[in-house]
């Protein structure tokens, strides 16, 4: 070996050294004992990538018998933690689920999202979640798939090989982290992260985006949504109408993706599934007229992935005010009582009887609430619930003060009795927020909470209304 060749291969041995230290150095970094924010830099969606690095641990902790693909009505409106325990004990053995639902995704979208998954598992089933929805023509201007369809990624989609390798590559930490790094030496904070629905809610082990809001402000335009909902679907059985509406919904452009995805899905040996369901609004109309009329979209939909008939638990959910999030989506108890049905039907048992909670008149009867704020929790509590405490998870993002362990804080409630009470709590670690309720006598019954983390002795109304805290996720133990 000549001396040229000798040198080359020491310099070539310290760069790579040199880089394995570099990328060990950036993957123990540390922030307020959380890793360095993720910027979403190979597909230019960060939702997506937490849920694939998810979705490659849930993987790797065992078989992925489903895989939901949704938009974000299905990401929130869907439980898969709920779905695996339900059809596990339907099934008597383990049987998992995992939420790949992404927020603007739809029937032109799907089929980009598989073969993402695909990097990290290999589903028996593909579960399409979906309501009746129109895609353009054409791919619109900042719309999730032109998002996938112009990041570093999306040059490789069509090369399963090459795709894995970019993954890979983005995957270690100097990639992975290289804008965050970046930011902190020129500006000293994260000045370039991009702000995202991860700012707001909690990603659970199964993909779920969970939600424990309600939004009292768009109450008043619940029945305008639904009127409009109506004649897009009537419009399906309406003569004059049907032939347009259909080509509409089932342009080229949408029919490609679905061949694409039906593709796919057959080549790795995997099932696809419809299930319809709607934004939560609409899930009020369950009437026969409405529910025939969607199934002129849901039956070819499912022809053209190859899918038996469409599942359907529609006209079985009611969906009551203390389940529904916004207009578009369920809270994490709509989605939890809407998946427990599904369950059932697809296992073909019974139908199970739902939890009915007694919640505030407020809002049951969806009453203006001028006490209402943005972070407004509601957290279910079922009878034989012990009383004595309370603990809630906050989601603390990277823009924002963070609720340090050990600080000394308030809860306000309100119990189905519209009675209302402030009890001491105290934030035990990042996020985690343990009230005490021993001196609050609760009724033995399933019922709703409406919670505020207040600052001092105020009481509803006197929660936090700025950013210092943004929370979703909010787990409740009682």
């Amino acid at each position: 070996m000549t001396f040229g060749a000798r040198a080359a291969g020491i310099y070539l041995l310290v760069l790579a050294c040199g880089f394995a230290a570099a990328n060990v150095a950036v993957s123990l970094i540390r922030i307020r004992g959380d890793d360095l924010p993720e910027y979403g830099s190979w597909t230019g969606v960060l939702e997506m990538e937490r849920k694939l690095r998810l979705l490659r641990e849930f993987a790797r902790e065992g078989d992925v018998d489903a895989l939901i693909l949704s938009s974000s009505i299905g990401d929130m409106g869907v439980s898969a933690e709920t779905l695996s325990e339900e059809l596990s004990a339907h099934h008597s053995r383990s049987f998992r689920v995992f939420n790949f639902s992404v927020g603007g995704a739809d029937l032109t979208t799907y089929a980009l999202l598989y073969r993402y998954a695909r990097l990290v598992a290999k589903p028996r089933q593909v579960w399409v979640v979906t309501p009746l929805s129109v895609a353009s023509p054409q791919i619109g201007k900042g719309t999730l798939d032109e998002q996938l369809l112009s990041g570093p990624a999306a040059r490789y989609r069509d090369f399963p090989p090459l795709l894995w390798v970019s993954y890979r590559f983005f995957e270690l930490p100097l990639v992975r982290h290289a804008a965050a790094v970046r930011d902190v030496a020129v500006y000293q904070r994260f000045a370039s992260r991009p702000a995202t629905n991860l700012d707001l809610y909690h990603i659970n082990r199964h993909g779920d985006m969970v939600s424990w809001t309600y939004n009292v402000t768009q109450y008043p335009n619940a029945a305008g949504v639904r009127r409009d909902r109506r004649d897009e679907v009537l419009a399906f059985v309406d003569p004059s109408k049907a032939e347009r509406r259909f080509n509409a919904y089932f342009n080229p452009r949408t029919r490609a993706a679905i061949e694409d995805l039906r593709g796919l899905a057959t080549g790795d040996g995997a099932s696809i599934t419809v299930i319809a369901i709607d934004g939560a609004a609409s899930l009020s109309m369950r009437d026969r007229d409405f529910l025939e009329a969607s199934q002129r979209f849901f039956e070819p939909l499912a022809r053209f992935l190859g899918a038996g008939p469409a599942i359907d638990v529609r006209e079985a959910f009611e969906p009551m005010p203390y389940m529904v999030s916004d207009l578009s989506h369920l809270n994490a108890i709509g989605a939890e009582a809407f998946s427990t049905l599904l369950a059932a039907r697809m296992a073909r048992k019974p139908q199970p009887s739902p939890v009915s909670y007694s919640a505030s008149q407020k809002i049951m009867e969806r009453l203006p609430d001028p006490t209402w704020t943005n972070f407004t929790a509601l957290v279910p509590k079922r009878r034989g619930d012990p009383p004595a405490a309370l603990e809630l998870r906050y989601l603390q993002n990277w823009g924002v003060t963070p609720l340090e362990p050990g600080t000394f804080v308030h809860l306000a409630l309100r119990t189905p009795d519209d009675k209302e009470a402030v009890v001491p709590a105290c934030a035990l670690s990042s996020g985690t927020v343990v009230a005490d309720m021993s001196g609050l006598e609760l009724d033995p019954e399933d019922q709703i909470l409406v919670t505020q983390l207040v600052v001092g002795r105020g009481g509803m109304g006197g929660g936090v209304h700025s950013l210092w805290l943004r929370f979703a996720g909010l787990m409740a133990t009682l």
